[in-house]
Parts: C-alpha cells; structure tokens; sequence
C-alpha cells in the first residue's frame, strides 16, 4: 500500500467507510477496469491484486506509467477534474476493488476532511468543505 507522507491512503476506519459505500468488483488478467477517453463516474479502491497504467499507441506500442496494487485509488483525478480517463487501467493479476459513485466518493470526502484524499480534491478544485 502506497503511503502519503507517512500516512496510508485510507486508515482502518475510512476502509470501512468505503466498503459500506462501494459495490465490490472483481477483475481478470486482461481485464479493464478504466478505459483511456471514457468519461469518469466512478473511483476505485483497490483491496488487492495488480493493476498497470498503460497508453497504447496508434502503432499498438503499449507504454507503462505505472502499477497500482491494494490500497492504492484508480480513477479519482479523473473524476474530480471531470475529465475524460486519460489511460487504460489492466488487471495484471485477479483484483478486487471498491467501486464508488462520483456522488459517494464526494460525500466520503466530505465525512474524512484529514484524509490525504482531499489533497487530491483541493489540487482538483474540488471543495470539501
């Protein structure tokens, strides 16, 4: 699990928060979970597996901009900015993640103002106050 500054990006407590918010989903290797262009309408927390960021290109080269793993969030910025998904997001192994609204991932925000979450949403310029 990725930490910010010191801190994982959800305690115990927002976790569960989370799962009592989110619909659980699981994925195959291969499959997506984020499609590059597709608008953003939901974020996902990932509660384990793998995950790689790729662009493909016209070519059909596929580049890596990263992995994402349990504890790790898929889809936020995209959200938060409303803006079209700017990579594919692969399951590299099976994964399961917390799947929530645009609306319920506001109101968490909203309900955990010391989670470094709202950092995301400040940069974003999104309030969460």
């Amino acid at each position: 699990m990725a930490e910010l500054d010191g801190r994982p990006p959800l305690l115990p407590h927002e976790i569960e928060d989370f799962r009592s918010i989110g619909v659980e989903r699981h994925f195959a290797p291969g499959e997506r979970l984020v499609s590059i262009g597709s608008k953003s309408s939901e974020v996902f927390f990932l509660v384990d597996g793998l995950v790689k960021i790729v662009v493909t290109s016209t070519a059909g080269t596929e580049s890596l901009f990263g992995l994402r793993s349990g504890g790790d969030f898929i889809g936020e910025m995209s959200m938060l900015n409303n803006e079209p998904r700017s990579a594919d997001c692969v399951a590299v192994e099976p994964t399961r993640a917390l799947m929530v609204t645009a609306a319920r991932f506001t109101d968490f925000l909203e309900r955990n103002p010391l989670s470094p979450l709202p950092c995301c949403a400040w940069s974003a310029g999104v309030s969460t106050t």
